[in-house]
């Protein structure tokens, strides 16, 4: 049986992401489209889908 330690991280998280994109009940609020990701980050993500990676 394959577990998660099997499949390479990046291609498991990418993976994952797609599958949460089609959830309607999982997406960014408008809120966060500037949020930072932490506090010592000075902009907000480049990434537009970071919220399903992260």
């Amino acid at each position: 049986m394959t577990t998660v330690y099997d499949v390479p991280a990046k291609e498991l998280i990418d993976e994952v992401a797609n599958k949460l994109r089609d959830i309607p009940s999982i997406k960014l609020p408008e809120q966060n489209a500037f949020s930072k990701t932490s506090v010592d980050r000075e902009n907000p993500q480049d990434n537009r889908d970071w919220w399903y990676t992260r």
